[in-house]
């Protein structure tokens, strides 16, 4: 699995201590697994779906604030 926040958070604290010249040394210790890119076949399903959640994200949210009133 990756760990890239960790990582990422790692640097910076290593860097600020100045344990490390510079961000370049963590690639030599980071290996990427996998990359993946949108399928832009599907890219409009994608915007669908994320329209609709974010309509329900919305509306729950609501909900909440009138549950909680």
């Amino acid at each position: 699995d990756q760990d890239a926040a960790s990582l990422g958070a790692a640097a910076i604290a290593a860097k600020g201590m100045k344990r490390i010249g510079s961000y370049q040394v963590i690639d030599g210790i980071h290996r990427r697994e996998a990359c993946y890119r949108p399928d832009r076949a599907v890219s409009d399903q994608y915007k669908t779906v994320a329209k609709r959640f974010n309509h329900l994200a919305e509306v729950l949210s609501e909900f909440g604030d009138y549950c909680g009133a």
